[in-house]
């Protein structure tokens, strides 16, 4: 607008200049000259309206910048404002979740598998994988819950406590949960035959359980093991205490006979003389494929399948057995020349003995009959001389397997029946009136006093024993040998020590392990292993500086060697510690202190015989150490011992099995003494202060004020002769 304006004074001055220059009021050089002025000025003011409108464009476009900025600055603290209110807005969350945290228990069972201890078990490995700690309270198998039986408590032990992440192992003992389902289960006689065990095992087999963990908070977790086939195998032999888990694995079969039958057919008569159950798949004959039904053979059970062959007179028959593990056993017989039944006799165990002390022989033999027929034996002879048979003392036997040799006696066999140990077991022989009847299947030892012919300068020289029956001669020879009881008994005393003595470390090493089993063989003749229960009690008396108190107490039994004083003596009220061999106090100290003692005692006479003895006695260990723990010494006395008791004792052959039960412990704290006596309860069977010859029968022991002690004990099963 402005512009415009001075425009149109412009053209009005000039128009001025024009009219007064037409009426000759001014000359032409003045107009020139006022017309050059109006030029200039007009350009000298649009000049100066061109900077204004520059300046006025530069300030336009340095508000619009500062105003753009301006919106930038805002834009970022409204992004920087909403990322800080998310950063509380989170952080808030965590710690209200930190302040007030939502626990969720979880427990996953990751596996299972089929474990054989003291009774048969299932091995559950357990994983928290929840955010809270979970402590099992319960196990139920198919929602029953386990009834107390004897030594088992409840029907499962192991880890209880599990924090989160944390894996732990919890052992189902299985036969404490069958204990209360007797009503389904397949009735077992005592013994169980053959029949009751394999329709139990059918039985088990198709058992589906549905086992559940209880926790404290109620939840429960549940795990199905479809039908015990794996655990079968192992439960039934354990169930007869015929099998410890650590030698489950070995199949021991023997063909006992084979018997041609006059309808073409044939009886394999198959005998399991290992410890773990046997299943026969297959049975073939000359390669070729006879039988494959598939049967169970329990230990030391017997099974006769019948094959359909039509077989030849004379001809050789190979026959393999094939078991469910892959094994084969294998057995080759002749087809008799009439279809009758086989005559067979197996002479094994073969000694000729001279005491040269007595001036006396012997000699003794075992005779299995492996035929398929009784046999009458009609004499045995010596080096070709008949024996009389007021001579021959004989006990026959169908249910134990002589693998140990036989032993000459300790002096000569008279009277009408004498005891010969066999197999580790006194067994009383009979003397024969005339010929001997055999049994099918049965097997006979036979020993035979001064045989005819048999003299000193004999001594080194093969012999032979031949038995005579109606149909054929069997016969066996053999080195006459030196017989001097006293030097035989002597020997077996020693070995009989070394071996007591291993029986004790092996206790230390399973009493505090659940589920471990050793097993210790032996060989004696002329004594024998027993187990007397509940013959030392241990009570426990606590001092917390207000005088004694009552804090436990425990009764264990004792394993000893029995070896009567008229085969080896030592003299009447011998005492010898054997381990440890100077201190005789109950209570050991230091860590590489015994859980036992073992020593030699003979005292006579007691109410069981008159015996010298190799003892086995629990005792107790103590260790203590001190503990530091936020600036504080804390005095820990740990005391150990094993309580031994009575498991079965088949004696069907010469060893120990031990057993690992249970693990236990009682606590105490604030304690300043501990004394500890030890009592008798079978004193009036002889068993008592002088049998035991403790350094004393009390033990106390000053701790420092303050102190805790722990008494852990283990629990230890002791069978004898438990398989075969």
């Amino acid at each position: 607008m402005e512009r415009n304006s001075r425009t149109t004074e412009t053209a009005f001055k000039k128009k001025e200049l024009e009219r007064l220059l037409g009426e000759g009021k001014i000359t032409l050089e003045q107009y020139l000259d006022a017309r050059v002025e109006i030029e200039n000025l007009k350009a000298s003011q649009n000049s100066d309206q061109s900077s204004r409108s520059r300046q006025t464009v530069a300030h336009d476009e340095s508000t619009q910048s500062m105003n753009g900025e301006v919106a930038k600055k805002s834009y970022t603290k409204m992004i920087l404002g909403v990322v800080l209110c998310s950063i509380i807005l989170i952080g808030g969350f965590f710690a209200w979740s930190y302040l007030n945290p939502v626990y969720a228990e979880s427990l996953t069972i990751e596996s299972y598998s089929f474990k054989l201890f003291t009774k048969g078990a299932i091995l559950f490995e357990l994983k928290n994988t929840g955010n809270t700690d979970i402590r099992i309270s319960n196990v139920k198998m198919n929602g029953y819950l386990n009834q107390s039986i004897e030594n088992w408590n409840q029907g499962w032990n192991g880890t209880e406590f599990l924090r989160s992440d944390q894996t732990g192992t919890i052992y189902v003992h299985i036969f404490c949960y069958f204990y209360i389902l007797n009503a389904s289960m397949p009735h077992l006689s005592s013994p169980p035959s053959q029949t009751e065990m394999e329709n139990f095992y059918s039985w088990i087999e198709s058992y589906n359980c549905t086992f559940t963990f209880v926790t404290n908070t109620q939840h429960e977790y549940n795990c199905t093991v479809p039908g015990l086939t794996s655990f079968a195998s192992m439960i039934i032999p354990a169930w007869m205490g015929a099998l410890t888990y650590t030698f489950i694995g070995t199949e021991q079969l023997q063909i006992k006979n084979i018997e041609f039958l006059s309808n073409d057919r044939i009886n394999i008569t198959m005998q399991n003389a290992g410890i773990t159950l046997i299943t026969i798949t297959e049975i073939w004959v000359n390669n070729v494929k006879a039988w494959n039904e598939g049967n169970i053979i329990i230990p030391g059970y017997q099974k006769t399948v019948t094959l359909d062959i039509a077989w030849v007179t004379g001809d050789n028959y190979q026959f393999k057995v094939v078991t469910s593990m892959g094994n084969q056993f294998h057995y080759t017989a002749v087809a008799p020349s009439t279809h009758v039944q086989e005559e067979a006799l197996f002479l094994t165990k073969q000694h000729v003995w001279y005491n040269t002390s007595g001036s006396w022989a012997q000699a003794a033999i075992v005779i299995v009959n492996t035929g398929g027929k009784d046999v009458v034996l009609d004499k045995i002879s010596v080096r070709g001389q008949e024996c009389p048979w007021t001579n021959v003392y004989y006990w026959r036997t169908n249910s134990v397997t002589i693998s140990d040799d036989l032993r000459v006696t300790s002096s000569p066999l008279t009277g009408p029946s004498v005891n010969i140990t066999v197999q580790g077991t006194p067994r009383n022989f009979t003397q024969a009136l005339g010929d001997l009847t055999l049994i099918s299947g049965y097997t006979m030892v036979v020993y035979v006093m001064n045989p005819d012919s048999i003299a000193l300068n004999d001594v080194g020289i093969t012999v032979g024993i031949t038995v005579f029956t109606s149909n054929a001669q069997y016969y066996k020879e053999m080195n006459v040998e030196v017989a001097t009881a006293s030097e035989r008994a002597h020997e077996e005393f020693i070995d009989m020590k070394q071996f007591m003595q291993t029986v004790g470390l092996q206790i230390d090493d399973v009493a505090w392990t659940i589920g471990r089993t050793q097993t210790v063989r032996y060989t004696c003749n002329f004594g024998f292993v027993d187990f007397e229960a509940l013959t030392l009690n241990y009570t426990i008396y606590v001092d917390k500086g207000e005088g004694y108190v009552y804090f436990a107490s425990y009764s264990v039994g004792i394993l000893l060697f029995n070896m009567p004083t008229s085969e080896y003596s030592l003299g009447n009220n011998y005492y010898e510690p054997i381990f440890p061999s100077s201190d005789s106090s109950f209570l050991q100290k230091g860590t590489s202190a015994p859980v036992s003692h073992v020593y030699i005692i003979e005292k006579v006479p007691m109410n069981d015989g008159n015996f010298i003895r190799v003892v086995l006695a629990p005792s107790i260990r103590m260790l203590n150490s001190t503990i530091s723990t936020g600036g504080q010494e804390k005095n820990y006395f740990r005391f150990y011992l094993p309580i031994l008791s009575s498991g079965t004792h088949l004696r069907h052959s010469q060893s120990v099995t031990l057993a690992g039960s249970a693990v236990s412990v009682n606590t105490e704290s604030d304690i300043t003494k501990v004394k500890i006596q030890v009592s008798f309860p079978k004193n009036s069977l002889g068993l008592d202060e002088d049998f035991f010859n403790f350094d004393s029968v009390e033990e106390e022991v000053d701790v420092p004020d303050g102190s805790i002690i722990e008494f852990y004990t283990g629990e230890v099963i002791v069978s004898i002769g438990l398989y075969i």
